[in-house]
């Protein structure tokens, strides 16, 4: 159900890595075999996230490195829609989509 309202499972898959691991930065290879993707729809996602600013990239030794943009102004309510802690309703709303990061 939340695919529909974030448009795709990918997608969401991509929100819920970056936003429990916000100190963390992830090569797309990697990204792809965490949340079990192809690495085409993971590259089309990733680039749709860079342009609206809620991830960023880095490029280090030759590879491009993606990382939750802590400055975005609506990371703390995404944050908490797909937060892995407990919440006053049980698990963030995201918890129970399927998938290795899960």
């Amino acid at each position: 159900m939340i695919d529909s309202l974030f448009g795709s499972k990918t997608r969401v898959k991509l929100l819920h890595l970056f936003l429990n691991n916000p100190e963390k930065s992830f090569y797309v290879r990697e990204i792809t075999r965490m949340i079990d993707e192809q690495i085409n729809s993971v590259r089309r996602e990733l680039a749709n996230m860079v342009s609206v600013g809620i991830v960023q990239q880095d490029a280090i030794d030759n590879k491009l490195y993606y990382s939750v943009n802590e400055d975005y102004p609506y990371i703390k309510p995404l944050a908490a829609i797909f937060s892995d802690k407990n919440t006053e309703g049980g698990m963030g709303a995201a918890s129970s989509v399927p998938g290795k990061i899960l």
